[in-house]
């Protein structure tokens, strides 16, 4: 069992557009920053074959706006 602790760099770019009666109305936005993540996983071996399971946390805001993104993974790997 293992734990992280850390800091992700984002960058995120938008592009709106609305087609009204009027015309079409468009503008394009963008937004960085850098914000804590967390996880923990495990880790099991069976003679060379290894299974992995994780969870993990990504704790962003910007502007006042908080954003939160969990994330699950599984792997298996190899060892030679």
């Amino acid at each position: 069992m293992y734990g992280k602790l850390g800091m992700v760099a984002w960058d995120a770019d938008f592009d709106y557009r609305l087609n009204t009666l009027a015309g079409d109305i468009s503008t394009s936005d963008g937004v960085d920053g850098s914000d804590p993540f967390y996880g923990i996983g495990a880790e099991y071996e069976i003679n060379q074959v290894v299974l992995r399971a994780e969870y993990e946390r990504y704790d962003l805001s910007d502007s006042g706006e908080d954003l939160e993104i969990d994330l699950v993974s599984a792997g298996l790997g190899y060892r030679f």
